[in-house]
């Protein structure tokens, strides 16, 4: 609540394919690129320096894996003269084909040399002509919210107690939201209790690992801008 500015934030959620998700898993530093990719992809299309508080988020609702980050950043920033400037529109466009392209060319450089590597990413490139996909909405006006918000993202579990529905000793049965056509339904899954365990701490993250990343007028040396 100190750090943030009282200004109106956009909520992003930055994607990656499916494929991807496993490297990820695989490969703790490889996670890094994404924080990397979120930061400059925000100061390219956006063209000011913005503010952003990044979380790193390993699963999805049914506990599988799903690498994605979601972002709080500032509707605007300082431009070359210091001066704020608002950013009410993103390109959508924009978002998607820089993040692709800064995501995947990092991650080519971390990647073992050779031709598999190669042929992936430029796979990579080809099926997913319109770039990854990033979801920048809703916006996020009071200014005494923004922290609770981006804390929901934070602090939140692979799953909650409340969502479990039964254990009967050697399975779980907990239920999910699913989005169908714009509606949400809930599905439910039974785990054994062992392969229940390991879909939550599997997404424990390496000891020294920062979830939780600050950029632009949000890093710390800019804490006092």
């Amino acid at each position: 609540t100190r750090r943030l500015f009282n200004v109106v934030h956009r909520h992003m959620t930055f994607t990656i394919p499916q494929e991807m998700w496993k490297v990820m898993e695989r490969e703790p530093e490889y996670r890094k690129v994404l924080f990397e990719a979120v930061n400059v992809t925000l100061r390219k299309v956006m063209k000011v320096q913005m503010g952003a508080v990044a979380v790193l988020h390993p699963y999805g609702k049914d506990l599988k894996v799903n690498y994605h980050i979601h972002a709080l950043v500032t509707e605007g920033g300082l431009d070359e003269k210091g001066k704020w400037k608002a950013c009410k529109f993103i390109s959508y466009t924009g978002l998607r084909k820089v993040w692709q392209y800064e995501v995947l060319t990092r991650l080519k450089t971390r990647l073992p040399e050779g031709e598999r590597a190669n042929r992936w990413i430029d796979k990579l490139f080809k099926h997913n002509t319109k770039g990854f996909y990033v979801h920048a909405e809703p916006r996020v006006k009071d200014g005494n919210g923004v922290s609770r918000y981006i804390g929901r993202y934070i602090r939140h579990p692979a799953i909650a107690d409340s969502r479990i529905e039964d254990y009967d000793g050697k399975t779980v049965t907990f239920y999910y939201e699913k989005r169908t056509d714009k509606r949400r339904k809930r599905e439910l899954k039974k785990l054994p209790v062992l392969a229940f365990i390991h879909g939550i701490v599997r997404h424990i993250p390496p000891k020294q690992f920062k979830m939780v990343r600050y950029f632009g007028i949000y890093a710390p040396r800019k804490r006092t801008v």
